[in-house]
C-alpha cells in the first residue's frame, strides 16, 4: 500500500524548522510505539503540526487484528479510525459557524427553531446549555437501542418525547444526546442534512474529505476496528459503556448511522489539521471559517465543576473539553489549562495549545478506562508540549 503524500499526510519537516526540540519529539514517538508494543492498542496514529507545519505522521499496528476479517489490516497514516466524542468539536464548528453567520444565537430556546423539541419540559434549554452538556437531557434508552440508531426519525421523535433527568445547568456530560441535539437544530436552520452541510462547509473547504461521520460512502473494510480491552464495567452516564462495545461500534449499523457526539471516522493527521483550523479560525488554503473572536468564546471555559456523568471534575468551554492549571489531563501532566480539546472514547485524544502554536491528535484502537486514558494521553501530551519549549 503506497502512503499518501499531500495534505494533511504530507511528509514531515525536519523538527527545527517548525521549533521543535528533535530529541523529545523522537521520545515522543518512541514512547507511543512503546505503548503499543505494551498491548494498550492494537493499531495507532500519531500526527502533529506547530506553525501550521507537519511535524510528526506516524502509524503503527493493526486497525483490524487477526481474526476480525480473513486477514488482519495494517494502519497506515490514511486509515479511517472511529474516534467517538473527538468528533464532538466538528459540531460544535458548525454550530459557531451558523452563529458567525448570524443563522442562530445559541442563548435562544432550541425550541425556537424546532418547536417539538418544547415537549416535556424542555422548553427554555438553549443550544448553549448543550454545548456545556448543562442541558439536563439524557437519554439511556436511546443511547442503550443502537439499532435504532440508522432511522432518524427515530431518533428525532425519541429526541421530542424525552424528559430531561436532571434539571437544567447541571454539568452532566451528554456522551451522544449533544451530538443528536445539535445536528438536528443545525438541520432546522440550515435546511439541509447535516452530514451534508459539514462536508460542504467544513470539509471541502479545509480540504480535510476525511472528516466524516459513519461510512459516508467510503467502503468500511477500510476501517480501523476498535477494542474493550478492559474486564470491569466502566459507566458513563450511568451506562455501562463497555457493554456489547465491540459488536456496535464495528457494526455495519453503526457505519449507516448518523451519530454527530460519537461516530466521526477519520484518520489522526485531518483531525490534527482541524486543530489548526480551531487555532486559526482558517484553513490551510486560507479561507476563513470562523471569526476569531467566535473562536475565543469557544475555546475559553464556560464552567468548571463536578461532572455528574463522569463523577469527576470537568472544564468545559463549547464544545470543547479544556485543560486544568493543577491536575492531570488528557493533555499533558500539569499546566494544560492553555490547551483545548476532546478526548474521543477512551483510545483518541485531539488538542490545540495555541501558545505554543502547537496541534496533536492521537487516535489508537484500545479502550480501557478514564485512568488508562489519561495516564497514555498525558504522557504524550506533555512530552510533545515540552519539546516546543526552549532550554
Amino acid at each position: 500500500m503506497t502512503s499518501p503524500t499531500t495534505f494533511p499526510h504530507e511528509p514531515p519537516v525536519p523538527a527545527e524548522q517548525a521549533g521543535v526540540h528533535p530529541g523529545r519529539l523522537a521520545r515522543v514517538i518512541e514512547r507511543f510505539r512503546a505503548q503499543h508494543a505494551d498491548g494498550r492498542f492494537h493499531g495507532g496514529q500519531l500526527a502533529v503540526r506547530r506553525r501550521g507545519l507537519a511535524v510528526a505522521c506516524e502509524a503503527v499496528g493493526q486497525a483490524r487484528r487477526a481474526g476480525d476479517t480473513a486477514a488482519s489490516l495494517a494502519t497506515s497514516i490514511d486509515t479511517p479510525f472511529p474516534v467517538f466524542s473527538a468528533g464532538k468539536p466538528v459540531v460544535a464548528l458548525a454550530v459557531a459557524m451558523l452563529e458567525d453567520r448570524g443563522q442562530l444565537d445559541v442563548q435562544t430556546p432550541i425550541a425556537r427553531y424546532w418547536p417539538d423539541f418544547a415537549q416535556h419540559d424542555k422548553g427554555d434549554i438553549t443550544a448553549l446549555d448543550v454545548l456545556t452538556h448543562r442541558g439536563g437531557v439524557l437519554m439511556p434508552a436511546l443511547c442503550d437501542a443502537h439499532e435504532t440508531w440508522p432511522d432518524w426519525d427515530h431518533v428525532r421523535a425519541a429526541m421530542e418525547a424525552t424528559r430531561p433527568s436532571l434539571p437544567r445547568g447541571t454539568l452532566a456530560y451528554h456522551p451522544l444526546e449533544y451530538g443528536w441535539i445539535l445536528a438536528e437544530l443545525v438541520q432546522r436552520v440550515t435546511g439541509e442534512p447535516f452530514a451534508d452541510w459539514v462536508g460542504r462547509e467544513i470539509a471541502e473547504p479545509t480540504g480535510l474529505p476525511a472528516l466524516a461521520f459513519g461510512a459516508a460512502g467510503r467502503d468500511p473494510a477500510g476501517f480501523a476496528h476498535s477494542y474493550w480491552l478492559n474486564t470491569r464495567p466502566v459507566y458513563v452516564a450511568g451506562r455501562d459503556v463497555g457493554a456489547g462495545f465491540e459488536e456496535i461500534y464495528n457494526s455495519d449499523g453503526f457505519y449507516r448511522a448518523l451519530v454527530p457526539g460519537g461516530g466521526l471516522i477519520c484518520d489522526a493527521a485531518s483531525l490534527c489539521a482541524l486543530y489548526d483550523v480551531f487555532r486559526t479560525g482558517a484553513a490551510a488554503s486560507g479561507a476563513r471559517l470562523l471569526s476569531a473572536d467566535r473562536m475565543s468564546a469557544y475555546t475559553r471555559c464556560e464552567v468548571f465543576g463536578w461532572d455528574r456523568s463522569n463523577k469527576a471534575p470537568l472544564a468545559v468551554g463549547r464544545g470543547f473539553l479544556l485543560g486544568t492549571t493543577a491536575m492531570p489531563s488528557p493533555y499533558g501532566w500539569w499546566n494544560t489549562a492553555p490547551c483545548f480539546g476532546h478526548p474521543g472514547g477512551m483510545c483518541t485524544v485531539a488538542f490545540a495549545d495555541p501558545r505554543l502554536d502547537l496541534s496533536v491528535a492521537i487516535v489508537t484502537n484500545g479502550n480501557r478506562d478514564r485512568a488508562d486514558l489519561v495516564r497514555r494521553f498525558a504522557a504524550l501530551g506533555h512530552g510533545l508540549r515540552r519539546a516546543c519549549l526552549r532550554g
